[in-house]
């Protein structure tokens, strides 16, 4: 098991992308630590489930990329996982995710506590100590886009997956650098998403009217 796990891609074009290459390093990962989705739901009938995720890049890469990722210790309902980002010797941003573990019958928390090899799985030391917090949004968001789920965006969770959500929003606030995104509820194949944007700051609704994310993007100068 190692505490630090590394992969080398092709540069990412945009945010999504990076973030789909964040959740391949964790995938892999999670494999070498045994805390994989087959494991997770064939011995404890539980699934990952990301809830928030912050995604910073001084600029995006011209060239290959190495992706270091690694686990904080978790508390009773959440798992940190952060993830340096290296272009070449130069690290030009970083990831953090925060993951929970849910019933795969009843879409409810699950107590880390309670899943052996999660509590057992390696950390890196020292741990970072950034928090990820609430995004309060802007007053009167307009309505921007309607995004109808397709097949290939329903991941093993039986649900969208969490790079489908960043990649619709993308859309509607390009070329930045910057992301934070909360990840509020499940949508699934064939719903309908409204997608509200102001400012870089893009809300989804379901037709309920329920919020199912919301995000933040930008670009620092």
């Amino acid at each position: 098991m190692q505490s630090i796990y590394s992969i080398i891609r092709p540069a990412p074009s945009s945010l999504s992308d990076t973030m789909q290459l964040l959740q391949e390093a964790a995938t892999l990962h999670s494999y070498d630590l045994n805390i994989h989705f087959d494991r997770m739901l064939h011995d404890f009938n539980c699934l990952w489930m990301i809830v928030r995720a912050k995604v910073h890049l001084q600029r995006m890469p011209k060239g290959e990329i190495r992706i270091d990722t690694w686990l904080r210790s978790p508390s009773s309902v959440v798992s940190i996982r952060d993830y340096s980002i290296y272009e070449g010797e130069e690290e030009i941003g970083y990831g953090v995710y925060a993951w929970t573990l849910v019933s795969a019958t009843e879409r409810k928390i699950v107590g880390m506590k309670t899943i052996p090899p999660v509590m057992e799985a390696p950390i890196r030391t020292p741990e970072r100590k950034g928090s990820l917090k609430r995004i309060p949004l802007p007053e009167a968001l307009e309505e921007a886009a309607v995004w109808t789920v397709a097949p290939q965006e329903i991941d093993s969770n039986g649900h969208v997956n969490n790079v489908c959500y960043v990649r619709h929003a993308e859309e509607l606030a390009p070329n930045c650098t910057d992301l934070e995104v909360i990840f509020d509820r499940e949508c699934f194949l064939g719903e309908q998403i409204h997608l509200l944007e102001k400012d870089g700051f893009v809300r989804g609704l379901k037709e309920s009217g329920e919020e199912c994310f919301r995000a933040k993007f930008w670009r620092e100068s």
